[in-house]
């Protein structure tokens, strides 16, 4: 008879509570949920079956989640009950909750809507509590429509790091709605297991040490592998808890992205400065050599002679080097300017190949060269075609084992001449082809097979080409490489074609007459060389240091022809030139800067100074020696 009673009074208590116009929910000492009434469904934005074994957390708002918590886990401390007021994740009236505990294993939660409770208005500093509401839900749905609208993923953890609250800018990443992410886990919510371990132990030390974390990682979401910066804050309660964890995130691939390139540009520059050492140190063992033989005398006149000519080769190559770099550095300012005509192709090649033959032969390669039968004409700048090709046809002898074959198969086609340059050589790897005309991009390392040259040869061929107006491509396998330089053919009938053949005038001793040379120049080991091979020449030549001294020099002798270094300490060459330029008896000197400057910038300021001729360190004599002759004859003429 007990047993029918207790069976009876079980029914009448489970009809009772579903039928009880109040929200009613059990849930276990950790707070999840074991049972719900149906008044309870209106507080939940989901389906009473989707909230099961679940936090009961997930229905309260992020506003009342530490003083809820806080509760809860003091009843289950302590038993007894507890009632505070709170709101809920839905837009009801502000609820009040109450929690006690039915044994020592389950929990009852009850929510209703706050009564109403008559307040005086008269007193301005304690408004009636439904102006209180208002303001309350006003705040709220302000903080919603911030968070909820912000571009960056905004969202809270319980502290079992479930999500309480996540924004639609973190569901877009996720691709999927409120109801399937709010109250799960990052388990449940199929991030890989790394990527979960890591969050929840981040988690777990945030609650632990009451102190933010910020830290960045990789994602794949609904918008393919993205990287993210994220940041993890402890939410404290008014004694100082931690009663949730608030995060955002931000999308930071473009500026990773960046980064990423900034240091591989870096890594490349360092690459190249250490490249660059070693070309400019290879080139000084021979001349150190070189010099020791000269200053013996038990070698050969036939070795000596081999010295030289060796000195001359190793200064030419450390020359080209120092081009190549103000080659670039004008390029990418955009400070070239191509010297056009018509030009045919072939003869361009022909050029090119007097510069690469010593590389070719050195390597004792197999050359191979197919000429259309007619002429192909192009408009361009001589010099920079001949460079252009001489870069690739020397790129393939150095890369191509010795005894190997190169190819040049020059091919109309139709508006465009296509140059391919083919070698059978070591060839270029499938994941470097796109960087073989990055600037300072080598395809091995700087020690593994050093091949000559700063890597910014093909940066150079490209531009150039581009200025041209053509386009230049590569393509290698393991048998080898293959460039195709394309440029725009022009029609030779519809133009005049003029061959300007201009030659440098030589040096005639016959002509010679004495010249008085003054050079300044702080370097005194370049200004005493210089001045002794124009002696050589048949000049009278006086050498100083700096410009004090120069204007000193003046004073007893006027000099034909004047070279200016114009980096020299204290007065520099420009100022120099222009107080030497007033005074009268210069009035007929030649005036010639010899500097390591030789942008056009620099040029132009040379001018300004008063300067006729701007050389170039080092000086070539084929450079020097017209000017001289220039001199000679003005001198002659004035004489007479």
């Amino acid at each position: 008879m007990e047993e029918n009673n207790s069976s009876l009074f079980g029914q009448h208590a489970q009809r009772f509570a579903d039928n009880f116009p109040s929200a009613i929910v059990l849930t276990d000492v950790h707070g999840k949920v074991v049972y719900l009434n149906r008044f309870a469904e209106r507080y939940l934005p989901q389906d009473f079956t989707q909230v099961l074994h679940q936090s009961f957390s997930v229905v309260i708002s992020p506003s009342s989640l530490g003083l809820f918590n806080d509760a809860f886990r003091n009843v289950v401390a302590e038993g007894g009950s507890f009632s505070l007021d709170v709101d809920t994740i839905t837009d009801l009236e502000r609820s009040s909750l109450t929690i006690f505990a039915l044994d020592e294993k389950t929990l009852c939660i009850t929510l209703q809507a706050c009564p109403a409770v008559p307040q005086s208005t008269d007193d301005p500093h304690n408004p009636p509590l439904s102006e209180q509401n208002e303001a309350l839900h006003k705040q709220r749905r302000l903080y919603e429509a911030a968070l909820s609208n912000s571009p960056d993923p905004v969202y809270i953890f319980d502290l079992s790091g479930r999500f309480t609250y996540v924004n639609d800018a973190l569901l877009d990443i996720w691709g999927i709605t409120w109801d399937e992410a709010v109250g799960k886990t990052l388990y449940e919510l199929n991030y890989e297991k790394w990527h979960a371990d890591r969050h929840m132990q981040e988690i777990e030390q945030v609650i632990a040490t009451k102190q933010p974390i910020r830290r960045d990682v990789p994602y794949h979401g609904a918008h393919g592998l993205r990287m993210y910066d994220y940041i993890f804050v402890p939410v404290l309660d008014a004694y100082g808890n931690v009663e949730a964890i608030a995060g955002s995130t931000r999308d930071v691939t473009e500026r990773y992205e960046a980064e990423k390139i900034a240091r591989d540009a870096d890594k490349r520059k360092d690459e190249f400065l250490a490249t660059l050492a070693h070309e400019l140190r290879n080139p000084l063992a021979p001349i150190r050599n070189a010099l020791e033989i000269l200053q013996s005398d038990q070698f050969s006149q036939q070795k000596k002679n081999e010295s030289f000519e060796l000195v001359g080769r190793q200064v030419t190559q450390m020359v080209r080097l120092v081009d190549d770099l103000m080659d670039v550095s004008r390029i990418t300012r955009g400070k070239i300017k191509l010297e056009r005509a018509p030009l045919d192709i072939c003869s361009v090649i022909h050029d090119a190949l007097e510069t690469a033959q010593p590389v070719i032969d050195e390597n004792h390669h197999v050359l191979s060269i197919n000429y259309p039968a007619e002429n192909v004409w192009v408009n361009g700048d001589s010099v920079r075609l001949a460079q252009i090709f001489t870069n690739i046809i020397n790129n393939a002898a150095k890369y191509t084992p010795t005894g190997g074959q190169i190819n040049i198969d020059v091919k109309p086609a139709g508006a465009l001449i296509n140059v391919e340059i083919r070698d059978n050589g070591i060839g270029i790897p499938s994941d470097k082809l796109n960087e073989v005309f990055t600037m300072f991009s080598q395809v091995e390392g700087v020690l593994e097979r050093s091949q000559g040259g700063l890597g910014i040869g093909l940066t150079l061929v490209k531009r150039l080409v581009e200025m041209h107006g053509g386009n230049v491509s590569v393509q290698s396998d393991s048998s080898g490489t293959l460039f195709t330089v394309s440029l725009p053919r022009i029609d030779v009938d519809k133009r005049e074609i003029q061959k300007a053949t201009a030659s440098k005038p030589e040096y005639n001793a016959a002509d010679s007459s004495p010249l008085t040379v003054l050079i300044a120049d702080d370097n005194q080991d370049a200004a005493t060389t210089m001045g002794w091979i124009l002696e050589a020449k048949g000049c009278d030549v006086v050498v100083v240091e700096d410009g004090p001294s120069a204007l000193k020099a003046v004073e007893n002798f006027s000099p034909d022809l004047i070279l200016l270094d114009i980096g020299m300490p204290g007065m520099n060459g420009y100022d120099l030139c222009i107080a030497l330029r007033e005074m009268p008896e210069l009035e007929h000197s030649v005036f010639v800067a010899q500097t390591g400057w030789g942008q056009p910038s620099h040029i132009k300021r040379s001018q300004e100074a008063g300067f006729h001729h701007h050389l170039v360190k080092p000086l070539d004599m084929g450079d020097l020696m017209p000017i001289v002759d220039e001199v000679r004859q003005l001198k002659s003429r004035l004489s007479s």
